[in-house]
């Protein structure tokens, strides 16, 4: 990488490997990207996220990713940006429902499902068809939540 950093985030995308955010010390989040590409074992730096963020989860989604939540030094975040593949720039999208640091986020049927995060107690959705944040579930403080995957189980597992 280009410069050192912790918690920060990876992604995926168009056969390139993204580093989002993190932190370069003990508080000083960062709004800094930067790409791998394999091919020629470089890492290139793109434009940088609208908000510092550690601690944050990305997915990426019909030629996008998305910065989920995070910590920008002083705070948990519920906001969230979007990085175009294709025109270089982050966009602001709409903001979660609660602030989220060190979540998980996965894309299922064209959707962003995020999980838990430090303090969070809600499961919540993104349909980018929408461009609305819904809360799914809500997550007991008492309880671990190990998985949680709001899809009829019988269409994902053949027990065959």
């Amino acid at each position: 990488m280009n410069e050192k950093r912790i918690y920060h985030t990876l992604v995926s995308a168009r056969g390139l490997l993204y580093a989002l955010g993190g932190l370069h010390d003990r508080n000083n989040a960062t709004n800094t990207a930067e790409f791998y590409d394999p091919r020629n074992g470089k890492w290139e730096y793109i434009q940088q996220m609208k908000t510092r963020r550690s601690g944050l989860t990305a997915v990426a989604l019909n030629n996008e990713i998305y910065a989920i939540g995070g910590y920008d030094g002083s705070n948990d975040l519920s906001s969230v940006e979007k990085y175009n593949l294709d025109t270089k720039t982050w966009i602001d999208v709409p903001s979660m429902n609660e602030e989220r640091y060190s979540g998980s986020a996965c894309v299922v049927d064209g959707v962003i499902w995020v999980f838990g995060g430090q303090g969070a107690k809600t499961v919540e959705f993104y349909d980018p068809a929408t461009n609305k944040w819904q809360v799914s579930a809500s997550i007991d403080e008492n309880e671990t939540v190990l998985a949680y995957f709001p899809y009829e189980a019988s269409s994902l597992l053949d027990s065959n």
